[in-house]
């Protein structure tokens, strides 16, 4: 873990940044955060996004709460299409030029 790496969280960051950061390590770092953090191995019959939940999970609930951690677990389960239908503007919004080509 190194802020010159780009793979660190830092143990005051907002537990939603810190959820995000914990899902997108490598699978390889993944295991060793695993050891350094919770003080075990990742499961072998674990599938890696749900390994990743259960690390930024307990990472989250240890730093901040129980119910920052299950805030944090409830947005990253919320599918890509609805937050993005929530930040796009609608359609028609759009225009388009001739421009004669």
């Amino acid at each position: 873990m190194s802020k010159s790496l780009g793979n660190y969280v830092a143990v005051n960051e907002p537990a939603s940044e810190m959820f995000g950061k914990l899902m997108s390590i490598s699978i390889k770092l993944m295991a060793r955060y695993y050891e350094l953090l919770l003080g075990r191995m990742v499961s072998a019959e674990a599938h890696p996004v749900e390994a990743k939940r259960q690390l930024a999970f307990e990472i989250v609930r240890t730093y901040h709460s129980a119910d920052a951690a299950k805030k944090g677990l409830e947005e990253w389960n919320t599918p890509v299409q609805q937050r993005d239908l929530k930040t796009r503007p609608s359609a028609g919004v759009f225009t388009s030029r001739t421009t004669g080509l």
